[in-house]
């Protein structure tokens, strides 16, 4: 068995078992998933961990977040969109109230640059912005 059915066959089996620790059902199919990374030419070159977690990301909205990008020809400049948007998402997932107020900022700044590139990000705005409110209030 070829190491990338390996790296497949494991990515499902975490997606499986994900959607079932959950509770929720990824509701995106995980082939045209994969197909639409693969036409896009940015399935190698993001890392499995990345795919997941973008993946996941993905099924929480029940769509694609790069659908309507632009400049999908130039495959690095998708990988490194799609890479900035999990990271700044898992990033605001696992933030503490101790996060400096400049932080909050500079991922707003991005995603708002993600959002006019085409990205489908204004939910993660949405949270990162109650999540502003939250810290920035005192009461």
């Amino acid at each position: 068995m070829s190491f990338c059915r390996c790296a497949w066959i494991i990515s499902y089996i975490y997606i499986e078992k994900y959607s079932r620790h959950t509770n929720k059902s990824l509701s995106l199919d995980h082939e045209k998933f994969q197909t639409d990374l693969r036409d896009c030419d940015v399935y190698d070159k993001l890392p499995e961990h990345l795919r997941i977690k973008y993946y996941e990301l993905c099924c929480s909205q029940n769509k694609l977040l790069h659908q309507y990008l632009k400049g999908k020809e130039n495959s690095i400049y998708v990988a490194r969109l799609i890479a900035g948007v999990t990271a700044i998402s898992y990033s605001i997932r696992s933030n503490n109230l101790c996060t400096p107020f400049d932080r909050f900022r500079e991922w707003d700044r991005q995603l708002e640059g993600f959002m006019h590139l085409g990205m489908k990000v204004s939910f993660i705005r949405e949270r990162l912005h109650r999540l502003t409110r939250l810290v920035d209030d005192p009461n």
